[in-house]
């Protein structure tokens, strides 16, 4: 009868094939801690839903299989592609403008628009159009105003006015929006 491979001994076997598996292995670890810990890099904040589970995943195969080269291949790929992102995010927040706090004027383009659910309670769910407005070294995030809810699309420009929060150097939320117009409907309207 064939002896399994002692898991430890697989996991450094994987670990000197693909150098990039530890930064993997920490996500897969991450994810799986149900309170993130202190000492850890939180490295998921740049990962994909997809590449956590990836991470997951490897994190049980390399105790039991060698790596093929197409999956060592996959792996490095994400890890570039997370420190790409992190880099640009670092950049980001090192170019990022103070964001003006409390009740005022919102002036940007808008990035994406998106539907989220949450639950009211006793069962049921309710849908709520949410935002990611870009403003000037800044990004905001928040309910669509209601008077623009049916017309406003990602690219057009939007000004509204909000209570603003910082959340992080670079990015904030903004509630109770009121007030809103679409700039670049408006534009078109003025010249037909």
């Amino acid at each position: 009868m064939p002896r399994r491979p002692d898991p430890m001994m697989m996991l450094a076997a994987n670990a000197e094939a693909c150098p990039a598996l530890d930064t993997l292995l920490i996500i897969a670890r991450y994810a799986a801690s149900a309170v993130p810990q202190r000492d850890w890099p939180a490295p998921s904040c740049h990962a994909t839903p997809w590449e956590v589970n990836f991470a997951s995943d490897i994190a049980e195969k390399v105790r039991r299989w060698m790596l093929s080269e197409k999956q060592q291949a996959l792996v490095a790929k994400i890890v570039n592609g997370l420190a790409e992102r992190a880099g640009r995010r670092n950049e980001e927040i090192a170019a990022a403008k103070p964001i003006p706090t409390g009740r005022g004027e919102v002036d940007g383009t808008v990035l994406t628009i998106k539907e989220q659910s949450f639950h009211t309670g006793y069962g049921r769910w309710s849908t709520t159009l949410k935002m990611l407005v870009q403003c000037d070294g800044y990004k905001l995030w928040g309910t669509v105003p209601s008077a623009i809810a049916e017309q406003v699309q990602r690219g057009d420009r939007v000004t509204f006015t909000a209570t603003v929060t910082e959340k992080e150097r670079g990015f904030g939320l903004f509630s109770r929006p009121a007030g809103a117009v679409c700039i670049a409907e408006q534009a078109a309207v003025a010249a037909g």
